[in-house]
């Protein structure tokens, strides 16, 4: 799995807009994002969902191996 090593650019860290308040009244209202990495033959691949709270079904994704 590719290594994070955890440096993180305070001032470029989005606020935590939900505080843990995953409830959604309305579908679009709240995202969320997930994202993993997977091993394949080829190498990693990176895998990313966008999840509506409300609904919670994945209303996007993308794969990448950048």
């Amino acid at each position: 799995m590719p290594k994070d090593s955890g440096d993180r650019q305070l001032e470029i860290v989005p606020a935590n807009l939900l505080d843990r308040q995953f409830a959604a009244e309305r579908p679009h209202q709240k995202w969320i994002i997930d994202f993993t990495y997977l091993r394949t033959a080829e190498g990693w691949l990176n895998v990313a969902a966008r999840i509506d709270l409300f609904s919670r079904l994945a209303v996007g994704c993308s794969m990448s191996t950048a």
